[in-house]
């Protein structure tokens, strides 16, 4: 068996079990739907095994804790919490926000392993690295700005040199260059492209630099740079057009290149106890039948 038939056998069956154990809580996510229904919402597979799942949690994890002795006033032989508890945590997960704004899937036990999509810059261009994280379901989407201009023309912060002192001649990275979009820095002194390959300095008592159509700059900087930040260069250029498809893949020409792979984190779910004092009165309504059992629940706003 192949490995993608061997995935695919493995997800279907993950599948059929998550649908075999929401059939088994039909009773409280019917409940839960026929609420929906009047609200004009409708549950989908993912909210109903999701429901299921952490019905199964609750149930597992408080048949484990009812086996031990709770010093407790009220313990779990004179009215039982998960008879309250079950109903709030079928009616409450289709209604978190969070379905809103992220896929959400439960997980079966205590610690696992969840799986997201992780985009990484592929080339260096300006500022940014091969490798860096361009959108993470965890931190986000790169927010600088030469990480949000990555996949246009612009070239932001291409670093010539990490030293104060002039660095002439040096040659931008990306090319064709596109004339007058050049702007070469020190943090004191800058040259900017008149767009006829001439970089005007912006001190009067400067010297001018030169830059040619195919990117290589000269200049010498009048000041030098006493803050200690790199010399950098900002500019355009186009994007190449090719006739060669010989090669697999195909040549970049000159367009940046992402790398999408997928990630995992190790989450661990963490406890939030509660302690329930329930009074004589609401212990003898349960003893006696008064809250009404799981078959005729009905979720209420």
């Amino acid at each position: 068996m192949s490995m993608t038939k061997l995935i695919e056998s493995r997800m279907s069956s993950m599948k059929n079990e998550r649908l075999r154990l929401a059939e088994s809580w039909t009773p409280y996510i019917q409940s839960v739907e026929n609420y929906m229904q009047k609200q004009g919402k409708e549950l989908n597979a993912m909210d109903k095994m999701n429901i299921a799942r952490c019905l199964e949690n609750a149930l597992l994890e408080g048949g484990v804790k009812s086996q031990s002795k709770l010093f407790e006033t009220t313990d779990s032989s004179a009215i039982s919490f998960l008879g309250i508890q079950l109903p709030v945590i079928a009616a409450l997960l289709p209604s978190l926000v969070l379905n809103k704004l992220a896929v959400t899937q439960a997980l079966d036990r205590r610690s696992g392993a969840v799986f997201y999509l992780d985009v990484n810059y592929g080339d260096n261009k300006g500022g940014v690295t091969s490798g860096q994280t361009m959108f993470s379901s965890v931190n986000g989407a790169n927010q600088t700005t030469q990480g949000r201009q990555y996949a246009s023309q612009r070239v932001y912060g291409e670093v010539i040199s990490t030293t104060t002192s002039s660095g002439s001649p040096y040659q931008v990275l990306n090319t064709p260059y596109i004339a007058g979009t050049a702007v070469i820095s020190n943090g004191v002194e800058t040259f900017t492209d008149n767009g006829s390959g001439v970089l005007v300095s912006s001190l009067s008592a400067g010297d001018n630099g030169t830059i040619t159509a195919g990117g290589l700059a000269t200049y010498a900087f009048h000041v030098t740079n006493v803050s200690g930040n790199p010399i950098t260069a900002n500019y355009q250029y186009y994007y190449q057009e090719s006739t060669n498809f010989s090669t697999t893949p195909p040549a970049s020409n000159g367009v940046p290149q992402v790398n999408i792979n997928v990630a995992s984190s190790v989450i661990t779910a963490e406890d939030f106890p509660l302690r329930a004092n329930f009074t004589l009165g609401a212990a003898t309504a349960k003893v006696n039948g008064w809250i009404k059992n799981v078959n005729s629940v009905e979720v209420s706003k």
